[in-house]
């Protein structure tokens, strides 16, 4: 069971064969069915799910069902169970999403359900959605995300809510706009015929008019309470003290007819009902481990609680799994806690039985929900040291993660397991701050314990965890490190940790400049990975595959695994895609297919968001944006976006998830001719090809040749193929500029020879200085080729553009007035608005008024902002206190 559903959650239950008759609720649903969205609320009891359920019998319509519990206020778990109820009508609806959910804690839930929005909005049937139980859900996120479904919901789809309370939806707008039908108390109260109906069908027992009255007045229309009411008077058969039943306030009706249908039953029924009540969900042989019986004695249980219709309803129609009506449970919860005291009704012990039952039928969650509540820690050890079992968390990652959370620290200290797994957990969901805390506590624990294979294991889970957390800090070196002791430790059949340990020492055998080595160990992971069906471990190494065929100037190739990952971690894919899209932006700017480039860098900015806020990841995506925009001649667009990414990079200390984005930003000041801007950040970029790229755009060719010669030996001797092109096309501009073109010619001739199959075309066009004579030269001598010509084409349709420096400052000069200008060159000289105030002779809430109109024209949220912006686009040339800009 690779992803663990519930699958009874999806039944509809049956109406009641001796149902009464309701046509005035069944005229509500009908005006539903034109509002589209049926809201039924009321208090426990009151028969909500039968009468939906008596509509839904009556329908013609196509109708999805879903119960909810809890483990439903994870937002990712309750799409996947709508659209896993949707596809009880249809099987084919959005399976490729359920599969991306299933596999990822951290997929876009509203991407997902945009997705379901448009497939819904295609069908050709009207579809009714029934959400039960509603009031289990808790979370925000839930509910932001209904209500993005009821708001945007096609016109064939209806939605039918039931709740004991008020969902926290505006629901006066949805009234005023006709788009709710309610379904109330009043409704739902059965009136005087009703209840003499009820009797008539329920019982042979004849109940006079005035007995009926004064049982529909004390209960006043409450529906179980009706049919409590009907099963004591069997049990008893004194219709005429029916009264007494109804004596004192009406909230204690509930317990004291609970009380007398429990006590009525045979003392083997009482003590299955009492035991059996820790479940939410039960079956015969589930039951049988519960009570310790061997004798199948629970199904001949079952049936007769079946017969006597005693409050429980059937989950599926093979009537194999069952549950209580919810006041009949917790009535018999009561009763467990007070019994507990007894051997026989001990609630850990109970909980261990149903644990061990669920572990042993592979329903892990269940099993280590049960596990947990028994305290039964050894049990729990070996849940989580089945290799397999990380599979079968993905379905529940944030809810066990919460219950392992509140394990006392003397369990911790005594099982490591459970803080290795608290680590792991929290890396899946992208919470990196707590990851190494838990790791080194594990350790030190296990460091104490006598040495063995099992906690040997158990360090090598250690070190893969760490392996990841050192990725996603871009710490390569210490990732080669623990990835290559997890490999000597990890056991040969833990096939999860070993798949990760393998990707993750390739990816830092590449990034350490080791590419040949890392690309077997990334096609023995690849292979790994597809055999176990491991879909993000492979989306991982797709991508990590594009990246070096990218490196070896295979751009087609690259494309086609980058593409290929995208397609395997589904339509929504896990924040980790964003790589993919990013990888294809590259590749699709590098051949000149812009539209295409920015579209892939939107995407991956998207997903980028979804990382760990303090990685600051999506920077390199916003200015791949830029970048592109650049090549498409948006100069203005582009600043708009450089000025608020290097605002950002100067608040942030430049760290290692960082610098792609500094060098990127600086290679985009480049290209705009903004020379000292570049400069500025090359302090903060570790990439020998910058300067020497810098000192081109600057004019010192003599010198930078000297340094290219010195790097191209470490590029030759690694066969650093896309760094040897870049080095060859910057040799041979900064040759033609010292005047040696006959040299300048070879080079070029090799760079041209080693892009043309891959079918790079931005390395030459970027670089500009002097390539564009190189091929015109090289077009006289008649060594044109299709390819040759193709760039020297792009050449000529390159427009003479201003600098994005000129072109944006000119923009924001215009939009400023000549006293906001003022105002902001006094701002930057470092005068605080009292004193503004007082040098142009004009009023503090004046002053007041200019600075947000500057703030905004300049998008800027504060002062430092404000002058740091005009500073970079040459609005403000001289700054007296610096304190503002870095």
């Amino acid at each position: 069971m690779a992803d663990e559903m519930i699958r009874t959650k999806l039944y509809c239950p049956t109406s009641p064969q001796q149902i009464v008759k309701r046509k005035r609720l069944l005229k509500k649903f009908k005006q539903g069915e034109q509002k589209g969205l049926t809201l039924v609320s009321a208090p426990a009891g009151f028969g909500k799910t039968t009468a939906i359920c008596d509509y839904l019998e009556n329908t013609q319509l196509k109708y999805s069902w879903l119960s909810i519990d809890e483990d439903d206020n994870d937002p990712r778990i309750f799409l996947m169970y709508i659209i896993e109820s949707l596809r009880t009508i249809d099987n084919g609806f959005e399976k490729k999403i359920l599969s991306t959910l299933r596999i990822s804690d951290s997929a876009n839930t509203k991407n997902v359900l945009a997705h379901v929005i448009n497939e819904l909005s295609e069908a050709n049937t009207e579809i009714i959605l029934v959400l039960d139980d509603y009031h289990r859900i808790v979370s925000s996120d839930v509910h932001e995300l209904l209500l993005e479904l009821i708001t945007y919901k096609p016109q064939n789809l209806r939605i039918i809510l039931s709740s004991r309370k008020e969902p926290p939806f505006d629901l006066a707008r949805l009234r005023v706009s006709g788009l709710l039908e309610e379904i109330r108390i009043s409704d739902l109260r059965f009136t005087n015929i009703e209840t003499k109906d009820f009797f008539s069908l329920s019982t042979k027992l004849r109940v006079s008019s005035e007995q009926i009255n004064i049982i529909e007045k004390k209960i006043n229309g409450w529906v179980t309470g009706i049919k409590l009411a009907v099963m004591s008077i069997e049990e008893s058969g004194n219709v005429q003290d029916i009264e007494k039943y109804f004596d004192g306030d009406i909230s204690y009706i509930s317990d004291y007819l609970f009380e007398e249908v429990i006590t009525n039953l045979s003392p083997e029924i009482q003590s299955f009902l009492v035991k059996t009540s820790i479940l939410n969900e039960f079956c015969a042989p589930l039951c049988d481990a519960i009570i310790n019986s061997s004798h199948s004695s629970s199904q001949i249980i079952i049936e007769k609680l079946i017969q006597q219709n005693l409050f429980i309803i059937p989950m599926d129609n093979e009537q194999k799994w069952f549950r209580y009506h919810d006041l009949f449970k917790l009535t018999l919860n009561n009763k467990l806690k007070i019994l507990s005291n007894n051997s026989d009704y001990r609630i850990e012990e109970l909980h261990k039985n149903a644990g061990l039952w669920f572990f042993h039928n592979q329903l892990y969650t269940e099993a280590f929900k049960h596990t947990i509540s028994a305290k039964n820690y050894n049990l729990l050890e070996h849940i989580f040291v089945e290799t397999k079992f990380i599979y079968h968390l993905r379905l529940s990652s944030n809810s066990i993660l919460k219950k392992l959370k509140t394990l006392p620290e003397e369990v911790l200290m005594e099982y490591p397991i459970f803080r290795i797994e608290i680590a792991t957990l929290n890396l899946g969901l992208g919470k990196i701050e707590e990851v190494e805390q838990n790791l080194g506590m594990a350790e030190d624990v296990i460091l104490k314990k006598e040495e063995s294979g099992f906690y040997k294991k158990l360090l090598g889970r250690i070190y893969g965890a760490r392996s990841v957390l050192s990725f996603s800090q871009y710490n390569f070196e210490d990732m080669l490190t623990q990835s290559q002791k997890a490999l000597e430790l990890l056991a040969d059949n833990d096939v999860y940790g070993r798949n990760t340990a393998l990707w993750a020492h390739a990816v830092a055998l590449n990034a350490c400049g080791n590419r040949e080595q890392a690309k077997n160990i990334y096609t023995k992971s690849l292979e790994l990975s597809k055999k176990n069906k491991s879909i993000f471990i492979t989306g991982l190494n797709l991508v990590a595959m594009g990246e070096i065929s990218e490196c070896d100037n295979n751009l087609y190739k690259a494309e086609e695994l980058f593409l290929k990952a995208i397609e395997v971690l589904g339509e929504t894919p896990p924040p980790f895609a964003a790589e993919a899209y990013m990888g294809l932006s590259r590749v699709l700017y590098q051949r000149n297919e812009l539209s295409k480039a920015l579209e892939a860098a939107q995407k991956s900015w998207k997903l980028m968001t979804l990382y760990d806020k303090k990685l600051n990841r999506d920077l390199i995506a916003k200015v791949q944006i830029a970048l592109v925009k650049i090549a498409l001649g948006l100069n203005d667009e582009a600043m708009e976006i450089l000025s608020k990414t290097i605002l950002k990079i100067r608040k942030e200390e430049i760290t290692a998830s960082t610098a792609d984005a500094v060098l990127l930003q600086a290679y985009a000041y480049l290209l705009c001719g903004r020379i000292n801007e570049a400069e500025k950040l090359c302090k903060h970029i570790n990439n020998p090809m910058f300067p020497i790229r810098l000192g081109l755009a600057k004019g010192e060719y003599k010198k930078n040749l000297s340094i290219l010669e010195e790097y191209k030996k470490e590029v030759v001797e690694k066969n650093m193929h896309k760094e040897r092109l870049e080095l060859l096309v910057l040799e041979a501009a900064l040759l033609y500029k010292e005047g040696n073109i006959k040299k300048a010619l070879i080079i070029i001739e090799e760079a041209i020879s080693l892009s043309e199959n891959g079918g790079n075309i931005r390395v030459f066009l970027d670089t500009k200085e002097g390539i564009m004579e190189l091929f015109k030269e090289l077009k006289k001598q008649n060594k044109d080729t299709i390819y040759l010509n193709k760039i020297l084409s792009l050449f000529s349709m390159l427009k003479s553009e201003k600098s994005l420096e000129t072109s944006s400052s000119s923009l924001i000069t215009e939009q400023l007035s000549a006293r906001e200008k003022e105002i902001l060159q006094l701002i930057a000289n470092g005068l605080s608005n009292h004193q503004i105030s007082e040098e142009l002779n004009i009023a503090i809430d004046t002053v007041k008024g200019h600075n947000r109109n500057i703030f905004n024209k300049l998008n800027a949220t504060r002062r430092t902002e404000a002058v740091a912006i005009a500073y970079d686009t040459g609005l403000i040339k001289n700054i007296k206190n610096n304190t503002f800009v870095s």
